[in-house]
């Protein structure tokens, strides 16, 4: 099992610095940026001494060692018991041990994610602690009885004083309520400006002149000629018959006139050859990219809808 220990690692006045380590488990996390809002971070990591240990960081960040932690990663100080033990001999020959398990503190704490200014002025809950420990750097604070689950990130406050938690429930950077102040950042007005572009297109057809041709043909007359012969007639003397057949001759003209249905001739104007017929549809294809110059002609000449 690794040798590990609780570090604190801190900066002062404006220094920053990036704080990375390896874990009990072997485990490296994200680098944690200390500053002059959050000066101290505590953790456990592996190593023996703050010279000898897996900790980087910049060189304006200094390294504590403040406890041994336990080989078994469980984030508590092998160097810290919750028991006493007493021996009482009770004759010369025999030397009975009898242990007295002392009960955790508990110590009642208001709490805030990330206000020291809120925490200061909260309702307060019950932290349980180490027998003996309260509200000062290096306690670990647990949320049962048992000792077993670490208390949240956070900051913690007996209403006079609080601290900071960051890492494994220990408490670090205690300072006065009296020096915690809320900072509220208002944000610069939003102005937004919606500018709308309205496009109108006019499409001009090319002009149509329309021409509409009436042809009227006169035949040539035509002279019908009747000759009719009427039955002969006969005069009697005495001793002569004269028998006499007339002859009537009609001659008729006849003329006529023939005329033709109108014929309408379509005449598109200059243009732009943007229409074709497409799939039996006359359609725009794009400047000059078509055989027709307008819609109209496009389904006139090329017999498309």
């Amino acid at each position: 099992m690794p040798a590990v220990a609780i570090y604190r690692v801190s900066v002062t006045g404006d220094n920053h610095s990036y704080v990375q380590w390896t874990e009990c488990e072997g485990n490296t996390p994200p680098p944690r940026l200390i500053n002059s809002r959050l000066r101290t971070i505590v953790f456990e990591a592996q190593g023996t001494t703050a010279v000898l240990n897996s900790i980087s960081k910049s060189a304006a960040a200094t390294i504590e060692m403040i406890g041994v932690a336990n080989s078994n990663c469980s984030g508590t100080g092998n160097d810290e018991s919750l028991t006493t033990t007493t021996t009482i001999a009770i004759t010369t020959t025999a030397a009975p041990t009898t242990t007295t398990t002392l009960a955790p503190a508990t110590i009642s704490l208001g709490y805030n994610v990330s206000s020291a200014a809120t925490a200061c002025g909260a309702s307060p809950s019950n932290y349980y602690a180490r027998n003996g420990y309260g509200l000062d750097n290096g306690t670990q604070l647990f949320t049962n009885s048992g000792l077993t689950s670490f208390a949240p990130n956070g900051y913690y406050s007996n209403g006079t004083n609080y601290a900071i938690i960051t890492y494994a429930g220990i408490l670090a950077d205690k300072a006065t309520c009296l020096g915690a102040t809320t900072t509220t950042t208002t944000a610069a007005p939003t102005t937004t400006t919606t500018t709308t572009t309205t496009t109108t297109t006019t499409t001009t057809a090319a002009p149509t002149t329309t021409t509409t041709t009436t042809t009227t043909t006169t035949a040539a007359p035509t002279t019908t000629t009747t000759t009719t012969t009427a039955a002969p007639q006969c005069n009697y003397d005495t001793f002569t018959i004269v028998c006499d057949s007339p002859t009537t001759t009609t001659t008729t003209t006849t003329t006529t006139t023939t005329t033709e249905a109108p014929t309408t001739t379509t005449t598109i104007g200059p243009g732009s050859l943007d229409y074709d017929c497409v799939g039996a549809t006359c359609t725009y294809v794009g400047p000059g990219q078509g055989t027709y110059i307008s819609l109209i002609e496009c389904q006139t000449l090329s017999g498309c809808s």
